[in-house]
């Protein structure tokens, strides 16, 4: 599959997203004839043994439907500044810089959480669904449910609910802390990861440990001024 989207660099990022680490290990001959083009080989080569021990070709003759190239018709690829990785280095500069403007002003910028926690927690149904529903044998497990799941839904709405605050605080405390730990311990888990989910992983621990600073401090204020 990296093969023949080595071009499409967001068809390989979704591939990444939803497919688990099923799909990241070395497969034996039978399992790649899903791609037409090596069954086409494989029956090519193949052969049929006979009673007198001789042996005659499997496939007698094959017909070419479209002269092509075997990989297809590729396109040229994904320029660098449309690609996953300059969206994501996008998204974690402005969690970076938002988060900078709101520690300084000891202020949350809600609109910022609640349309990336949207983004993300859409994303995490998604997921969650390939997981707990899908057939497809490769969409479970899937490591990226860690940092992307239904629950992000809750931290982008919460922080607009009043006498949610405690709730919401925790959420974000324990998303940043799991989101964290997966990023340090990656290296030791068995699924391929896309260059581009670690920016963006990095957003949302930033975010998440932002308001849980932020807040923390807006509750402490009035109990040293008192």
């Amino acid at each position: 599959m990296s093969h023949y989207c080595r071009n499409y660099a967001w068809e390989r990022f979704g591939i990444d997203l939803v497919i688990g680490w099923a799909a990241d290990t070395v497969i034996d001959l039978r399992q790649q004839m899903f791609i037409p083009m090596l069954l086409m080989q494989a029956l090519d080569s193949a052969t049929v043994s006979l009673n007198d021990s001789s042996t005659l070709p499997l496939v007698k003759e094959h017909r070419l439907m479209v002269d092509a190239s075997e990989d297809g018709l590729v396109l040229p690829p994904t320029p660098w500044w449309q690609s996953p990785i300059a969206l994501a280095f996008i998204v974690l500069i402005l969690a970076l810089a938002i988060s900078i403007h709101d520690l300084r002003h000891r202020h949350v910028s809600r609109w910022f959480d609640t349309l990336l926690f949207t983004i993300y927690g859409l994303a995490g149904c998604v997921i969650g669904f390939l997981i707990c529903f899908s057939t497809h044998e490769a969409t479970s497990p899937n490591i990226n449910i860690v940092w992307l799941h239904p629950l992000l839904l809750l931290i982008a709405m919460l922080p607009w609910i009043t006498h949610t605050q405690t709730i919401a605080w925790w959420l974000h405390l324990l998303n940043a802390i799991a989101v964290a730990l997966l990023i340090l311990l990656w290296p030791w888990q068995p699924q391929v990861a896309n260059i581009a989910f670690f920016p963006l992983m990095i957003a949302s621990v930033v975010r998440s440990a932002s308001y849980v600073l932020i807040t923390r401090q807006q509750t402490r204020a009035p109990d040293q001024k008192g």
